[in-house]
């Protein structure tokens, strides 16, 4: 009963598929394992619980990417947790000698 949205019309990464890179055409569920790196998203990302009745908005500064993934040992563990997290996949953020970063993420 979860969905994430916010991540519509967004290009991935599909770490199941070889790191091959796909656009997104919907809102994203779950009916088996997902690991995937949204790129660039400068929406909030929303994820819904229909079944609980809430909602998660996942706001990120300093940090372009999202990852979404959830645990798959072949059975219906994917039904039990899903893991939505700010990250900077495709571009690293380098640093020189003392130069410093902020990143942040609100739920």
């Amino acid at each position: 009963e979860i969905r994430v949205e916010g991540l519509e019309y967004q290009d991935f990464v599909d770490n199941l598929r070889g790191g091959r890179r796909f656009t997104a055409s919907d809102v994203l569920t779950f009916d088996s394992e997902v690991d995937r790196v949204y790129l660039d998203c400068r929406r909030p990302v929303l994820i819904v619980d229909h079944d609980r009745k809430r909602t998660c908005v996942v706001k990120k500064i300093g940090l372009p990417d999202i990852a979404v993934w959830n645990p798959w040992d072949g059975t219906r563990d994917y039904n039990k947790m899903v893991c939505v997290d700010a990250s900077a996949v495709e571009e690293e953020i380098r640093l020189q000698n003392r130069e410093e970063w902020t990143g942040e993420v609100k739920l």
